[in-house]
């Protein structure tokens, strides 16, 4: 997980999967997709659709893909897909934010 940050009074956090080359780069990309679900089904629950809850995320970056949502009485977590760009690779990663 990265440091907790904040943005204008929300605290969040990261969680990413990182691939030490143990999978290769064409089969990573669904196994880190499949190993946050895994995580946040077996500690949270099923994840939700997005679809009427993007707006209550204060914290997603620009140009992130949101896939699913999960929620409890103090935190909102959000699946993100990054899509590729001039500085980073496609990915998926946990946005962990208070509510």
């Amino acid at each position: 997980m990265v440091n907790t940050q904040e943005i204008n009074g929300t605290r969040y956090g990261e969680i990413h999967v990182w691939n030490h080359k143990h999978i290769s780069d064409e089969d990573f990309l669904s196994f880190s997709k499949e190993a946050l679900v895994k995580l946040m089904k077996e500690n949270i629950g099923d994840g939700r659709s997005v679809q009427g809850k993007n707006d209550e995320f204060k914290c997603i970056p620009e140009g992130m893909d949101a896939e699913m949502v999960w929620e409890n009485k103090t935190t909102r977590i959000v699946l993100l897909h990054e899509l590729p760009n001039d500085t980073s690779l496609e990915g998926y990663y946990l946005l962990v934010e208070a509510k």
